[in-house]
C-alpha cells in the first residue's frame, strides 16, 4: 500500500497540489467529449511496498500513489472547445489532411500533418507532409518555405514530397537525448505495412532526410500514426504502433510497443494490454512523456467502430462526405479505470482520471 494520504477538508479553501496547464485544442475538426488516459507508470518499486518519490512531480491520475482519499475524488475532466485556429484551406491540404503532430521547441510550437486534398489509399502519391508554427499554440502561421513545387507553385508549408508512402503518417518529434549529433536533433518516423517503418533525422525541423535505405522495423500494420519519443525514465528510444491483434489485419486494431537504446535496432514488439476492459479497434494513441512528469506517459486513443453510422446518406451528401468515408466512426475512447499488465519493472494501467477536483470547490487543473 502506498504510503501517500490526500486531504482535503471544507475548513480550506486552498489544495496543495499544483495546478497543470490547460491543454488546448489544436484544431476543431473533431469534438471529442472525452477523454481516457493510458498511464504507463514506468517506476522500478523497491522489495517493500512503499516508493521513494524524491523531489519528483507526481500527477495524480488514478489511485496508484493515494493511500486514502477524504473529502477530494478523482474525476474525470473534459477538453474545452476554444475554436478553430488552423484551417486546412491550401490546394495541397484538404478534407483528407490527418495525423498531426505538435513539438514544443523553447518558444516556438511546430506542427506537422498530411495534406491530401483527394481520397486515395494509403501512401499515395498526391500526399505531402505539411508544416505551421507557432510562438504560442493559439495562432499559427504556416511559412513559405519554397522547398517542393506543389500544384504549380514552390509558395508553399511543405517540408516532405514525392516520398510516397511516407507522408502518409509522417510523425516527428525533437530528441531529448544527451549528447544527440545536432543534424539528428529531431527524428521521424513514417511508413506502411508494405514498406515497413523508416527513419528520417533533420538539424532544423524543415530539411529532412531519410535515416538509411533500410526500415527501423517491419513487424507491424503501422497503418495510422506512430510515435517514438526518448524516455528519461527508461534511458531507451520508445515506439508506440499500429499493430493488429491477430496477423494479416485480422482481430482488433491495437497499439504495441517496441524499444531501442540507437533508434537503429528495435525490440520485438509488445502488443499492449489494458486490464479487464473489453476489446476495441484503437487507431491512434498520441502517447507521450508528460512534461513535467517524464516518467509517466499519456496517451488519447482514438477508437475506430467499423459500421458505425452517424449521419444519414442525404446528410453526409450535403456535406460533401467521400462515400468511402460515411459508414465508419473513430472517436475518444473511454474505458472505466482497470489495472494493467506488468512488463520488465513497468507498470501499464488504464485509468479514467485526468485531474483532481477538490470538494472544497477548488478545481483541478482547468
Amino acid at each position: 500500500m502506498c504510503a501517500i494520504t490526500v486531504q482535503a477538508r471544507k475548513s480550506h479553501t486552498r489544495a496543495t497540489a499544483k495546478p497543470t496547464t490547460r491543454t488546448r485544442e489544436i484544431s476543431g475538426l473533431q469534438q471529442n467529449r472525452a477523454f481516457v488516459v493510458w498511464l504507463f507508470l514506468c517506476t522500478f518499486l523497491r522489495a517493500q511496498d512503499t516508493l521513494d518519490l524524491g523531489s519528483r512531480l507526481e500527477l495524480f491520475v488514478d489511485g496508484q500513489l493515494i493511500h486514502r482519499l477524504e473529502g477530494a475524488s478523482l474525476r474525470l475532466h473534459e477538453p474545452q472547445p476554444a475554436g478553430v485556429v488552423l484551417r486546412f484551406d491550401q490546394p495541397w491540404e484538404g478534407s483528407f489532411c490527418g495525423y498531426v503532430t505538435v513539438i514544443k521547441e523553447d518558444a516556438r510550437y511546430r506542427m506537422y500533418y498530411r495534406g491530401l486534398p483527394v481520397s486515395h489509399g494509403d501512401g499515395s502519391t498526391n500526399e505531402v507532409t505539411c508544416y505551421a508554427e507557432s510562438p504560442d499554440g493559439i495562432a499559427w502561421t504556416k511559412p513559405n518555405l519554397a522547398l517542393f513545387e506543389i500544384a504549380g507553385t514552390r509558395s508553399n508549408n511543405v517540408v516532405l514530397a514525392g516520398a510516397a508512402p511516407f507522408s502518409h503518417n509522417f510523425a516527428p518529434f525533437l530528441d531529448s537525448r544527451p549528447g544527440v549529433p545536432p543534424e539528428h536533433r529531431f527524428k521521424a518516423l513514417a511508413g506502411t505495412s508494405e514498406t515497413g517503418l523508416h527513419g528520417f533525422v533533420s538539424a532544423d525541423g524543415i530539411h529532412w532526410r531519410k535515416l538509411r535505405d533500410a526500415p527501423l522495423i517491419t513487424k507491424g500494420a503501422f497503418d495510422s500514426q506512430n510515435v517514438g519519443f526518448w524516455s528519461e525514465s527508461e534511458q531507451c528510444y520508445l515506439l508506440y504502433f499500429r499493430t493488429w491483434t491477430k496477423d494479416a489485419f485480422a482481430g482488433f486494431r491495437t497499439i504495441s510497443r517496441s524499444t531501442s537504446t540507437n533508434f537503429l535496432d528495435w525490440t520485438a514488439p509488445v502488443e499492449m494490454t489494458f486490464g479487464n476492459a473489453p476489446p476495441e479497434h484503437l487507431y491512434t494513441s498520441q502517447t507521450h512523456p508528460y512534461f513535467r512528469a517524464p516518467h509517466i506517459y499519456l496517451a488519447t486513443p482514438m477508437r475506430f467502430i467499423p459500421g458505425r453510422k452517424v449521419l444519414t446518406d442525404e446528410q453526409a451528401r450535403v456535406l460533401g462526405v467521400d462515400p468511402g468515408y460515411s459508414s465508419d466512426v473513430a472517436e475518444a475512447a473511454s474505458w472505466p479505470a482497470a489495472a494493467a499488465t506488468a512488463t520488465a519493472g513497468c507498470s501499464w494501467r488504464v485509468s479514467s482520471a485526468l485531474a483532481l477536483t477538490w470538494e472544497t470547490g477548488h478545481r483541478g487543473p482547468d
